[in-house]
């Protein structure tokens, strides 16, 4: 057997490389290494929704027991959840049984110190040398000398308290999409944001242990811009299956939406139609994926369309490199080599383009900055 611990813990599929006979002897291991100074120490479990989580968790709870130390049992509950219990509580360490993103044949398991940080590379290596090498005797307690198991049933509620007295805000007036998909937000999320006061439409909060990642959360991004545009939401967030990351939108940078200064004008090209039936109409975008091809065909044609997308190689184009040295300087020659013709002249930021269209004016070339105020 290689290397146990990743750069976030140990990780494999479950039944696969991450056995049961792994999870309790990283529980016995871990409890040694973490707790070894402390009598009858405690450490908090908590765990994501995939299926294979009850099986690993009661394999690291019989592990945690033997060496004498306390499994409190928190159950379902984000990765950040068990940081926090862990240093609320006051336990000697705390452990996390997920594997994040990954599809539902994978779990993994994390260990945090009494701070509710991650262990550092020493303190893994130790464990894992005593389970591969055998490098230190772990002494097995016997009689009322082994540990027991007790639940922190409150301990997600307390985990949500702590999240809405920490974001000190209110939301009231806000429609919120949330993608939990199927995983450890699927509770906590959409209740902590509806306390806050949001109108919270949440996605993907109905785990059956099997379904945690499965084309939805932060690595299916595409679901969440969907769901903000087709809602009308003000903004999304899509985490992961521990929900230790998320990904965010806004209705201004939807693929969709074209910004709330834009919206209104936008769809009123949809009365087109109506001002003129049996006249061809076109539209044409340079950069527009299908998401955004989609919306266009529905909002501004019903979806009675031609559609056509042609590669970037035009005749009519020509794509040249400079390399960059005083680019104001570079702008300003090449806009000026192009007299009488007009261009577009791409910015990265509001304030980068109203620089830039004040400068080619200071040059003497006619420039207004177009950034629909986002």
């Amino acid at each position: 057997m290689g290397r146990l611990f990743g750069t976030d813990g140990v990780r494999g599929i479950a039944n696969g490389m991450l056995t049961c006979d792994l999870a309790f002897k990283l529980g016995q291991a871990g409890a040694f290494v973490l707790t070894s100074q402390v009598h009858k120490a405690r450490i908090l479990i908590g765990r994501d929704t995939r299926i294979s989580g009850n099986m690993l968790e009661a394999a690291m709870v019989a592990g945690i027991c033997s060496v004498g130390a306390e499994a409190v049992v928190a159950g379902v509950i984000p990765t950040s959840g068990v940081a926090f219990l862990t240093r609320d509580y006051e336990a000697d360490a705390g452990v996390v049984i997920s594997a994040s993103h990954n599809s539902v044949e994978y779990n993994g398991i994390k260990f945090f110190n009494s701070e509710g940080k991650k262990l550092p590379d020493e303190v893994e290596d130790r464990i894992e040398r005593i389970i591969l090498d055998g490098s230190e005797e772990i002494k097995l307690q016997t009689g009322i000398n082994i540990g027991r198991k007790v639940s922190a049933a409150k301990g997600l509620a307390e985990y949500k308290e702590f999240l809405i007295s920490a974001a000190d805000t209110n939301l009231r007036g806000l429609k919120i999409v949330l993608d939990c998909a199927h995983g450890a937000a699927s509770f906590v999320g959409p209740r902590s944001f509806t306390e806050l006061g949001a109108e919270v439409i949440p996605y993907y909060n109905t785990p059956d242990g099997t379904n945690i990642n499965d084309y939805c959360g932060s690595t299916y991004p595409q679901k969440l811009t969907q769901l903000v545009a087709e809602l009308g939401a003000d903004m999304g967030f899509a985490f992961d299956g521990d929900a230790d990351r998320l990904i965010a939108v806004d209705e201004a940078h939807c693929i969709s939406q074209w910004g709330p200064a834009f919206r209104p004008e936008y769809e009123d090209l949809a009365r087109l139609r109506d001002i003129f039936p049996g006249v061809p109409i076109a539209a044409l975008t340079a950069t527009a994926d299908q998401v955004t091809r989609e919306d266009i065909s529905q909002r501004l044609f019903a979806g009675a369309v031609d559609g056509f997308v042609l590669g970037f190689d035009r005749p009519n184009i020509r794509v040249s490199v400079e390399l960059k040295n005083d680019w104001k300087r570079q702008l300003v020659e090449f806009v000026k080599r192009h007299d009488g013709a007009s261009g577009i002249v791409y910015c990265l930021s509001r304030k980068k383009t109203e620089e830039t269209a004040a400068l080619l004016r200071d040059a003497g070339v006619r420039a207004l900055p177009y950034h629909a105020g986002m």
